[in-house]
């Protein structure tokens, strides 16, 4: 027997095993927090009262690297508000960017680990052309 569910978006109606469901936004966030761990980091929750659509995730590494990480559900945009946000961490030189894959932790971490704040730019480049912000 397999469990089902049933997302309904727009006209669209899809069902999904619970395997193909895994890739929920906390399944990403929940496997993200790990991998951060297993390489000496944390990934702290990050709200910030008074300061809707900022990132999930403030990320510090080893090295006094950190970085802002939006999580997303495979194909999930982010909305006009944390577009913003994301602008105004990259702006200052901050590292920040959206995940919405597990395929691409790996990349995220190594990013953070790599940052130049000269970088801002190109990451804003990327998450325009991705349509993540």
């Amino acid at each position: 027997m397999h469990t089902y569910t049933r997302i309904y978006i727009g006209n669209f109606d899809y069902m999904f095993t619970a395997k193909e469901n895994d890739m929920r936004e906390s399944s990403i966030e929940s496997k993200f927090r790990d991998e951060v761990k297993e390489v000496g980091g944390t990934a702290y929750k990050f709200v910030s009262p008074g300061n809707a659509g900022v990132p999930d995730r403030v990320v510090i590494l080893q090295g006094g690297k950190s970085g802002f990480v939006e999580l997303k559900r495979p194909g999930e945009k982010t909305t006009p508000l944390q577009k913003v946000q994301i602008r105004k961490i990259l702006a200052t030189g901050c590292y920040a960017t959206v995940l919405d894959d597990k395929k691409d932790i790996d990349r995220v971490i190594w990013e953070i680990e790599a940052w130049n704040p000269g970088k801002s730019l190109d990451k804003i480049t990327e998450l325009e052309q991705r349509g993540m912000i």
